[in-house]
């Protein structure tokens, strides 16, 4: 099955979830997924993050009410065009509701790429310090990363976008004083990433040195009517009228990806 009709198949399988009962006959194409989370086609088949299910500590007041838990249960799964499934990779950080595993903050974004291999966001940290976790359990030290995944499944560090809150925070100007870090998508280029870190609410460029710089615009649409700075992206702008290069601008929603 190409990787076309393969998408055609995951599409009319979301379609039908809206559909009328016994309107359209939906099919299973994966189980087993671990709050899974975005999508991503490659040569091998469908990549999927999964969030995972938090783990057994360090744990921390949740964001909202309860206690959470930091555990190495993020994954990533490849879903081969025949319906064979298996894990890229497993183990990695993953926090979520103690006892039940809900509202997980783990892997994210992914994107693949063909010279490259997979590419994705680790997300959080929220509500709590990385490095106090990390102390206490190795796993945490990947949150708030982009990470390079290899063919074998070795990790690579990307970028360090929980690093860059906590020094910069580009939001604390507009009233979100707090470090809240939690990226959530990734874009890939042949020599930077494009990041979006929900958490922060900034969009980031990131290098292959691992410099980060904020290319989102707090002051876009203000009602002041201050103007935007020159070489910034505005934040109310469209995804698919964002001023980025050719082969970004084809990866996003709407427009087919580059081969």
């Amino acid at each position: 099955m190409s990787a076309p009709r393969f998408l055609v198949l995951v599409g009319a399988s979301i379609l039908a979830l809206a559909a009328p009962a016994g309107a359209t006959e939906v099919h299973k194409i994966a189980g087993g997924l671990d709050n899974p989370r975005h999508l991503a086609f490659g040569d091998r088949g469908l990549y999927v993050a999964e969030a995972g299910r938090g783990g057994d500590g360090p744990c921390f007041p949740g964001d909202e009410g309860g206690t959470t838990c930091v555990g190495a249960t993020g994954a990533v799964t490849v879903v081969q065009r025949h319906g064979e499934q298996y894990r890229l990779v497993s183990g990695l950080a993953s926090m979520a509701d103690q006892g039940t595993g809900a509202a997980a903050i783990g892997p994210h974004g992914i994107d693949v790429k063909d010279w490259d291999g997979v590419v994705i966001t680790n997300g959080g940290p929220t509500g709590a310090n990385r490095d106090d976790l990390a102390k206490q359990n190795p796993v945490a030290d990947l949150f708030g990363r982009v990470l390079g995944i290899g063919d074998d499944g070795d990790i690579t560090r990307l970028a360090d976008v929980w690093g860059f809150e906590r020094d910069n925070n580009p939001d604390a100007q507009v009233g979100n004083p707090a470090v809240d870090s939690n990226p959530v998508d990734v874009i890939a280029g042949h020599r930077r990433l494009v990041i979006a870190d929900a958490g922060g609410n900034s969009l980031l460029k990131a290098r292959r040195d691992g410099s980060i710089e904020d290319r989102s615009d707090p002051d876009a649409g203000r009602p002041d009517g201050r103007r935007e700075r020159p070489g910034r992206l505005p934040l109310h702008e469209p995804a698919d009228r964002l001023p980025l290069p050719g082969r970004w601008r084809e990866r996003l929603p709407g427009r087919p990806p580059h081969r």
